[in-house]
C-alpha cells in the first residue's frame, strides 16, 4: 500500500521496490512494483503484486522490499512523506512448464475472429462517436486493431469508449497472464479536463498500471502518444470455463471535431503461467505477532528499583486515555487494563481518590502488586470488584507467567458476553456444539449479529452474518 503526502509536484514520484540479491523486480516492463506521481491518487490502496523469478541457485538469498522517492523540493516544515505497507509475503518454489497459450493473436491477416463494441467501459453510452477496425498496418509489426473515439462533429460529448472483444476457454482452473501491445494517440487540441485512456478487462476483472484501472492514460497538455508499449500482467487463477477478454479505449470528454483519440492494440497473448508449484513456501510472513509479544516486551522493560516516586492516580487516568476511538478502542467491546505496580502512591493521593480513578477508567481493571513495597490496600482499591478475580500478587521472577494467565482469563470471562440464542444459556447444544448469538458494534454505529457454531474439535463455523 503506497501512500506519498498531496503536496508532491507533478515532477516528483514515489515507488515501491522489490529485490532479490540486489536485482530489481517490477511490473509491466518496469523495474518497479508501483509508481505514483504529484497529483495523481494520493494512494494505491492495498494491492496484491505476483511475479515469478527466475531460476535462483541454490545457497542464501536476500529478499529486500521497500520504497523509493526521487526528490523532494521543499522547506524541512513542507510535509513531503511517503509511506510504504506491507503484508503478506509469500514466496513459493516452482517448477518451470511449457506456458499453455489461449489467445495467440498478431492480427497479420485479418481481426482473428474478435469482435468490437462500442461502450464496452465505464458505462458510457455514445456509440456515434466510437469506431473500431481492422487495419492491413496497424500493428506494432503488420496488421493491428484499432479503436477510434471522438471527432466527428463540434458536440460536446462526454464519455466515450470502445473495444475489441473475444473470448477464451479453459478446461481447469489455471494461473493466467495476459499480455498485449498497444499504442494511444490523442489530438493535441484537447485541453486540460480532457484524457484518453487504454483500458482492459477480463470478465470483471479490470488490471492497470501504477494502482489505477487503466492501463495508460494521456491528458490534454500532455504528450499525444505513448508509442508502442507492451502491458504484461497476472490475473491470478481463473476458473474452468469461458472467460472474456475486453481491449480499448475510452476518451472522457471532447468538444470539437479535431479533439479524436486512436487507441492500436497487436499481439495479445493469454496464457497459462508456466509454472507448478513445488512444495511448501520457503518464506511465509503475515507479520501478525504472537498475542503476548508486546505485552512481554513492556513488561521485561521494567526497571527494578529505579526509585523515584509512584502516582498511581496519573497511572489510571493514563491508562484510560488509551481507550480512544482515535487509538484503535472499538465501541461496545469491553476494555480490560492490567496495572502493575511495585510500591504505594507517593503523590499524595488517598486510597478513595484511587478507587475513583479505576472506577473511571472506563475499564474491568486487573491489579498486580509486585514485592512486598505495596499494600494490600492500594492493590485493592486499583482493581475492580470482586477482588478475589481482579488482585493478584507476584515477584518480578513470576510476573510473565501470571500476566498470561490473567490474560487468558480475562479472554474467557469475555466470552460471557455472548447471548446463547433462546435465552438457553451458555453452553446450549446444537449439533454436537455450542450455538451462540454474538452481539458488537461496527466503527459506524451498526449492531452486528454474527451467529457461530463452537464444535467440540474447537472448529468454529460462521452459520449466519446479520447487520442492522
Amino acid at each position: 500500500n503506497l501512500s506519498p503526502s498531496w503536496e508532491y509536484q507533478n515532477n516528483e514520484y514515489s515507488e515501491v521496490l522489490i529485490a532479490i540479491d540486489s536485482q530489481l523486480i517490477g511490473a509491466g516492463g518496469n523495474d518497479y512494483v508501483d509508481r505514483i506521481y504529484g497529483g495523481s491518487p494520493s494512494t494505491t490502496g492495498w494491492q496484491l503484486f505476483e511475479t515469478t523469478i527466475s531460476a535462483l541457485a541454490s545457497g542464501s538469498h536476500t529478499l529486500t522490499i521497500g520504497g523509493y522517492n526521487n526528490e523532494t523540493w521543499c522547506d524541512e516544515d513542507c510535509g513531503h512523506s511517503t509511506e510504504i505497507l506491507i503484508d503478506d509475503i509469500v514466496l513459493t518454489p516452482i517448477t518451470s512448464t511449457v506456458p499453455t497459450p489461449y489467445l495467440d493473436l498478431d492480427f497479420d491477416a485479418d481481426d482473428e475472429g474478435s469482435v468490437y463494441l462500442d461502450d464496452t467501459f465505464r458505462s458510457t453510452s455514445e456509440p456515434a462517436y466510437a469506431d473500431g477496425q481492422w487495419l492491413a498496418s496497424g500493428g506494432s509489426s503488420g496488421g493491428g486493431l484499432q479503436v477510434s473515439l471522438g471527432g466527428i462533429d463540434g458536440e460536446e460529448i462526454f464519455g466515450m469508449s470502445g473495444g475489441w472483444r473475444k473470448d477464451f476457454s479453459l478446461s481447469s482452473s489455471e494461473e493466467i497472464s495476459l499480455s498485449f501491445d498497444y499504442n494511444l494517440n490523442h489530438d493535441s487540441s484537447y485541453e486540460s479536463d480532457e484524457y484518453s485512456e487504454v483500458i482492459v478487462t477480463v470478465d470483471a476483472l479490470q488490471p492497470g498500471t501504477g494502482g489505477n484501472d487503466y492501463v495508460a492514460q494521456l491528458a490534454g497538455g500532455s504528450p499525444t502518444t505513448t508509442g508502442w508499449q507492451t502491458f504484461n500482467v497476472s490475473l491470478g487463477t481463473l476458473s474452468a470455463g469461458i472467460h472474456t477478454l475486453t481491449i480499448g479505449g475510452y476518451n472522457n470528454k471532447k468538444t470539437t471535431s479535431s479533439e479524436s483519440t486512436q487507441v492500436f492494440i497487436d499481439n495479445v497473448l493469454v496464457e497459462s503461467s508456466g509454472y507448478t508449484v513445488d512444495g511448501s513456501p520457503v518464506l511465509d510472513e503475515d507479520f501478525y505477532p504472537p498475542a503476548n509479544i508486546p505485552l512481554h516486551d513492556g513488561i521485561n522493560s521494567l526497571v527494578q528499583g529505579a526509585g523515584g516516586s509512584t502516582n498511581i492516580v496519573l497511572g489510571l487516568d493514563g491508562g484510560r486515555d488509551q481507550f480512544a476511538t482515535g487509538l484503535g478502542d472499538r465501541p461496545g467491546v469491553p476494555n480490560l487494563m492490567i496495572f502493575i505496580t511495585d510500591g504505594n502512591d507517593t503523590n499524595g493521593n488517598s486510597i478513595t481518590d484511587i478507587e475513583n480513578a479505576s472506577a473511571n477508567s472506563g475499564a474491568e481493571v486487573f491489579a498486580v502488586g509486585v514485592g512486598s513495597g505495596v499494600s494490600a490496600a492500594t492493590i485493592d482499591a486499583i482493581a475492580s470488584d470482586p477482588d478475589g478475580d481482579h488482585v493478584f500478587t507476584s515477584e518480578f521472577s513470576e510476573l510473565l507467567d501470571l500476566i498470561d494467565a490473567i490474560v487468558a482469563a480475562a479472554l474467557e470471562s469475555a466470552k460471557q458476553v455472548f447471548t446463547v440464542e433462546g435465552g438457553a444459556g451458555a453452553g446450549a447444544s446444537v449439533s454436537g456444539g455450542t450455538l451462540y448469538d454474538i452481539d458488537s458494534q461496527s466503527g459506524d454505529g451498526r449492531v452486528v449479529r454474527s451467529r457461530v457454531l463452537h464444535m467440540p474439535d474447537d472448529t468454529i463455523v460462521v452459520k449466519s452474518v446479520q447487520t442492522d
